[in-house]
């Protein structure tokens, strides 16, 4: 599946496998995101959290339910698209597609409902334990992380949220590769023709990667950054002492030639 650039989507791993984030959709935050609630009516839900019974279990997390959040899931078989919409700033709207191939171009079935994918559910006749939060991503920590920090762009009174180094690290790392993504793309959309940039072909509609290739490539970057990073440093410090030490000469020089003069 494609991965990482603006407008394709985004990959991420949850215990029931890959999920893919369509980041190309805006998510919307509405009123009935104000304040912390559930409710019994599906379409009125603003918030997912999960119920337990058992004890020792930290308190769950309260998961926005924000219309744009769509992923992408292989189950039975089949490719399906799940997607969050709102047909006012009251209700949530459920739409669910079922494509017979990857690039999903053969379209086999389609409904948008209330009943928060239930009837997806029946209709895949999906059986286990998976649920549909657990299909849609909403006990994995970084999805959460995602979908409340944009309730707090607009009501920031509601969750206490501390970035992590390594989520920041992540956010700003995969903000640099989608501009110099968009730049290399437009280069080539500009001539009209696949370019070669240090000896790979950068060609629409971008590179196709799976989740274990775009980590390793990820990790790779920042090495090769760091280690650039170091070398810079050590040019700069290299560049400052030789300074120093022709200042040095050159005052060694002018003591020695007062020296003499007074002599």
């Amino acid at each position: 599946m494609t991965t990482s650039i603006k407008g394709k989507k985004q990959e991420k791993r949850a215990n029931s496998g890959y999920i893919f984030c369509d980041t190309s959709r805006t998510l919307e935050v509405l009123s009935i995101h104000a304040e912390l609630q559930t409710s019994k009516e599906y379409y009125s839900n603003p918030y997912y959290r999960a119920i337990t019974k058992k004890e020792n279990i930290p308190t769950p997390p309260w998961v926005p339910l924000l219309p744009g959040y769509c992923v992408i899931r292989k189950l039975c078989g089949q490719y399906i698209r799940l997607e969050i919409q709102s047909n006012n700033e009251e209700h949530l709207i459920y739409s669910w597609k079922i494509y017979e191939n990857v690039e999903m171009s053969e379209l086999i079935y389609s409904e948008s409902n209330s009943d928060f994918f239930v009837s997806m559910k029946k209709y895949i006749k999906l059986s286990g334990k998976i649920s549909i939060p657990d299909i849609l991503g909403l006990h994995d920590p970084n999805i959460i992380y995602d979908l409340q920090l944009k309730v707090n762009s607009i009501y920031p009174h509601l969750f206490n949220i501390t970035a992590t180094k390594s989520q920041n690290k992540i956010a700003k790392l995969t903000t640099t590769m989608q501009k110099k993504g968009e730049k290399l793309l437009k280069k080539v959309s500009v001539i009209s023709q696949p370019i070669i940039c240090h000896g790979i072909e950068i060609k629409e509609p971008g590179m196709q990667l799976t989740p274990e290739e775009t980590l390793a490539l990820a990790v790779e970057y920042k090495a090769l950054k760091k280690l650039e990073d170091t070398l810079r440093k050590r040019i700069k410090r290299a560049k400052t002492n030789n300074e120093y030490v022709k200042n040095l000469k050159y005052k060694l020089h002018e003591e020695k030639d007062q020296e003499l003069l007074n002599n």
